[in-house]
């Protein structure tokens, strides 16, 4: 797989995820473990979090497709 086309699959994986993995993340009840007026510092955990499992989702996946390809 050439390099400019594993860098558009990488995004099109990556940025779909850190939207869906954010919203999943924020489905949670964090009531009991949230402090009162930290709510900003809760969503750029959550944001960083999201980041991070898409990250590893979309490089996973992409290294799957990369093993897949290298068989043909």
């Amino acid at each position: 797989m050439s390099s400019a086309l594993s860098t558009i699959t990488y995004f099109i994986i990556f940025f779909p995820m850190v939207y869906i993995i954010y919203n999943s993340l924020k489905a949670f009840d964090y009531a009991k473990v949230l402090r009162r007026g930290k709510i900003g510092e809760l969503k750029v955990l959550l944001f960083v979090i999201a980041v991070g499992l898409a990250f590893l989702f979309a490089l996973a996946v992409l290294e799957i497709i990369e093993r897949i390809s290298g068989f043909f």
